[in-house]
């Protein structure tokens, strides 16, 4: 129906217009006792008359035409609306894709060589909050203190110099050097500043990764895009960035402080909450299809 009235929109409006006409012209037409067609009735009697029932299809009729297109401008206002949040959300995943998930391949290898994840992993499934005092629950003082301790290490600012000269991530505060023992062999070696490389690396990647994350999770919190549209391909490895970055995000959450990253664990939240939703959806029906299959037997 409402098809029809799209393709069909001049016909429409014209049968609603004459409709609208005929319907305050017709008690005037049929009705006799009204001046219109009163003998005795004066020029000026008449004229007044005519006057209030051509003011009334004026009106009317405005009235029709106006909410007619106001309706049908109001639809392609939001189907126009719906078409610029989906081309939002592709030209998001391009920057999901550029700006967070290429430095975060970088940042997982450093997390994982130096035991950042398997002190995470065992709580995964149970990261909500993402904020300090949830931290202090599941990981414990104990646990806090390692991690804290692993990113204060040598082990781990030499790590992220291994790999910045094998790979050339762009790290400052790490340089390899040749030495000649005494043998005369030539050997390298890797320089380290601790303190320049692990702010060099907190500002290019940890950082860098977290704050285009809020701006990506900004964008589906308002509205602005459509999460729906690049779910499927997302939510697998962005529920891992959150995981894998959990204490960075906590610890910026303290009681008492201004609260950062609140956009990332609200679309985190969100897109865990469906990916369990779709587990228990399949699990059911896997377990009723097994149910079919015993009656089969």
């Amino acid at each position: 129906m409402l098809n029809f009235i799209k393709e069909k929109r001049k016909v429409v409006l014209i049968i609603g217009v004459i409709t609208i006409i005929l319907i305050i012209a017709l008690p005037f037409i049929f009705c006799k006792g009204i001046p219109l067609f009163n003998a005795t009735a004066s020029k000026f009697e008449r004229a007044e008359l005519i006057a209030q029932i051509l003011a009334a299809l004026f009106v009317a009729v405005g009235t029709f035409v106006a909410v007619f297109q106001y309706y049908f401008s109001s639809r392609s206002q939001i189907i126009q609306y719906e078409t610029d949040k989906i081309d939002k959300a592709i030209k998001l995943a391009e920057f999901y894709k550029d700006e967070i998930l290429c430095p975060y391949t970088v940042l997982k290898a450093v997390y994982r060589d130096v035991g950042i994840i398997d002190i995470l992993q065992p709580k995964y499934n149970d990261f909500v909050n993402f904020d300090f005092e949830e931290m202090k629950e599941l990981l414990g003082e104990q646990g806090i203190d390692k991690i804290e301790k692993i990113k204060t290490s040598k082990e781990y600012c030499g790590q992220i110099a291994t790999l910045n000269e094998m790979m050339g991530f762009g790290i400052n505060g790490s340089f390899s050097e040749s030495t000649i023992d005494e043998s005369g062999k030539s050997r390298q070696s890797i320089r380290v500043d601790i303190d320049k490389i692990r702010y060099d690396f907190a500002k290019k990647y940890t950082c860098k990764i977290l704050n285009n994350m809020e701006i990506f999770a900004m964008n589906f919190s308002h509205n602005v895009a459509d999460k729906s549209v690049i779910y499927r391909s997302v939510y697998p490895t962005y529920i891992e960035i959150c995981r894998v970055l959990y204490y960075d995000i906590a610890n910026c959450c303290k009681d008492g402080q201004p609260q950062l990253y609140r956009n990332v664990q609200w679309l985190y939240s969100e897109w865990n909450r469906q990916m369990k939703e779709e587990k228990e959806k399949r699990r059911q029906t896997a377990s009723s299809l097994g149910g079919k299959s015993e009656n089969f037997r």
